[in-house]
Parts: C-alpha cells; sequence; structure tokens
C-alpha cells in the first residue's frame, strides 16, 4: 500500500467528509484545528506533487510517440507504429488519473496559508484557545458560477470566493477577526499579428484581499498620537477597534502569503503603545559549564506580536498526525455576527 493511500485510510470520518466536501463551519481549539488538517496537508502536497509528475510523464510520452511515428515512416519498419501506439494509450491512462486526483485536490490556501497561520496562533493566542472558522477550499472555477463580461475586448470570467472567515482571542486579550477572499478573473482573447496569423491568448489576474479587524483592552494599550491612515480606528468606552483592508493584485494563479497577512496584524499593533510591558529575567545555566549567569529573556506581555517572527511561516513539512477527530467542543461558528 503507498504512503498516499495508507494516510488516506487513517482519516477520521469528520477529516474524510472534509477531505471530500472542502468545508467546513466550526469552533474548535486550536491545537485541535492544527490535528485536524495536518495529515490532510501532507496527502494534498503527495497528491500535488503526483499531478505534476504524472503531467511530466504524459509529455514525455507523447514526445517518444511523436518520434516513433517519425522514425517508423524514415525506417519503413511498420511495427513501430505499435509501440507509439502504445506510447499514446500510456498518456491517455495517465490523463485520466491526473484529472481524478485533480478532483480530490483542496485549494493551496489550506496547506500554504491557513497551517502556517494556525501554528503562529497556536503561540500568539494559546493552543488550547478557541477558534471559530467558516472554511471553504474548494476550486473556485468549479464551485461558482463565473460572472461574464466582456473588457477591452477580452472575454472575463470573473470569481469572487471567499476562503476563510475566523475569530480568536489572543494572549493580550485582543480579539482577531480575519477574512480572505480571492477576486479571480480568467481572460482569454484572439490576437491577428502582422503576418496574418492569429493567436490565442489567455491571461489569469487575481486581486488578493484580507480585512483584518482587532479589538485591544484600553487597560493594556494606548493609541499612537499618528494613526497610520491605512488603519481605521474607533475608540470606545473600554476598547479600541481597529480594522485594515489589504489589497494585492498578482498576475498568474497565486495565494496570499501568510507573511503579508501578518504584517496586517503588526501594522495595527504598529498604531498602540503597551500599558503593561514587563521584562522577565530567568537564570540559565550553560551548556558544560558549572556557573551560572543571568540572560536578558525580555517578553513584552501585552505587545506580543512584535519583532521578526512572522517570517517564520513555512510549516508544510509538519508530520501528519494518524488520529484527526475533534470531539467534544463545538460551538458552531459564529465569526463575524456584527
Amino acid at each position: 500500500m503507498s504512503k498516499t493511500s495508507r494516510i488516506k485510510n487513517s482519516l477520521s470520518p469528520e477529516q474524510t467528509q472534509f477531505f471530500s466536501q472542502k468545508t467546513i463551519s466550526a469552533t474548535h481549539k486550536i491545537k485541535d484545528w492544527i490535528q485536524f488538517f495536518s495529515s490532510i496537508s501532507v496527502l494534498d502536497r503527495m497528491m500535488d506533487k503526483r499531478v505534476k509528475l504524472y503531467m511530466g510523464l504524459i509529455v514525455f510520452l507523447i514526445v517518444l510517440a511523436v518520434i516513433t511515428v517519425f522514425v517508423a515512416f524514415a525506417s519503413e519498419v511498420m511495427y513501430l507504429g505499435g509501440i507509439a501506439l502504445i506510447f499514446v494509450l500510456g498518456a491517455i491512462l495517465l490523463q485520466r488519473e491526473r484529472k481524478r486526483l485533480q478532483t480530490d485536490d483542496i485549494n493551496n490556501y489550506l496547506r500554504e496559508f491557513l497551517m502556517p497561520v494556525l501554528q503562529v496562533l497556536k503561540d500568539k493566542a494559546g493552543p488550547r484557545t478557541k477558534l471559530a472558522a467558516n472554511l471553504d477550499f474548494r476550486n473556485p472555477r468549479k464551485a461558482l458560477d463565473p460572472v461574464k463580461s466582456i473588457i477591452n475586448g477580452r472575454n472575463q470570467s470573473q470569481y469572487n470566493h471567499t476562503y476563510i472567515v475566523a475569530k480568536t482571542v489572543l494572549s493580550d486579550g485582543a480579539a482577531l477577526q480575519f477574512v480572505v477572499q480571492d477576486e479571480i478573473k480568467d481572460q482569454d482573447w484572439t490576437k491577428r499579428s502582422a503576418s496574418g496569423k492569429t493567436k490565442y491568448k489567455s491571461k489569469i489576474k487575481v486581486v488578493h484581499h484580507c480585512y483584518i479587524k482587532l479589538i485591544l483592552p484600553k487597560s493594556d494599550y494606548k493609541s499612537v498620537s499618528s494613526v497610520d491612515p491605512r488603519v481605521e480606528l474607533t475608540e470606545l468606552e473600554e476598547q479600541y477597534e481597529a480594522k485594515v483592508k489589504l489589497k494585492f493584485k498578482v498576475i498568474g494563479d497565486h495565494i496570499l502569503r501568510p507573511k503579508e497577512f501578518f504584517d496586517g496584524v503588526q501594522l495595527v499593533y504598529a498604531q498602540f503603545d503597551p500599558l503593561n510591558a514587563k521584562g522577565n529575567y530567568s537564570t540559565r545555566r550553560q551548556e558544560g559549564e558549572g556557573e551560572e549567569y543571568y540572560e536578558d529573556d525580555y517578553f513584552m506581555t501585552s505587545y506580543i506580536w512584535y519583532g521578526s517572527y512572522f517570517d517564520r511561516y513555512d510549516y508544510d513539512s509538519l508530520e501528519y498526525s494518524d488520529s484527526g477527530e475533534i470531539v467534544g467542543d463545538d460551538e458552531g461558528a459564529t465569526v463575524f455576527d456584527s
């Protein structure tokens, strides 16, 4: 049995349902979300690699078939035509298997965005902190009906898809809410060259939208005198409500990078000064030596997002867990009720 089959057979009923439907709406502890998605992420990565491998083999077999046909005609060895036919049949079978694997494909936002974000939130909010989420990792082109239009002579199919709506509470008491959406535009058109040839062209344009909302307690934070215009700040009686809208335009089928999301969170926190930051000095023993020494292990208890932590977002190599069952604390997703 292949490793892919072993992982797939080890999925719990809940994981199997998500793997099939690619959507889920629930409230669970962050550590449980990570456990639930870890084996699915590894399985999805392995299947993506297999799809790419099959594509390479298909091209290779077709090239072999064409070369074999030319050699058959040039040498008049007719049985080579049968070998060429075998190459073509092999390419057809691989293409069928490739399409089957593509139907099980989960959008890369799970593996390359959500998993890294969950790993950071495990540290910044705590592994037992609950996170409410509405997640939809289907292929937008298959799950949605496109909005068709003609833009500057180009046929355009547009898909607006929301992948993630989530809410949790960080270790400093701040409530974090965020939404990740993509605006996908598939364009195609024909162009006639100077020589009279008609060429078919296509382009994919994607606009990433990320909405971040943070509600910070006034007991721990004070807003700076000059707030960045990119941040919408509302001062309430006992808390601050800060919002930022991120927008990134790219060419090609790409996803929003975790670092861009973390930079947005950092941008919000940069508009506040912590009121209760304090140092924590720890005594440590140098390895291999007898004397103790004091190391400044300074930690700002409230300003938890400070620093260059956000470059550590590649958690794609996590090993999968045999059990992804989530039980007991599902309260239903209630994100962005207001």
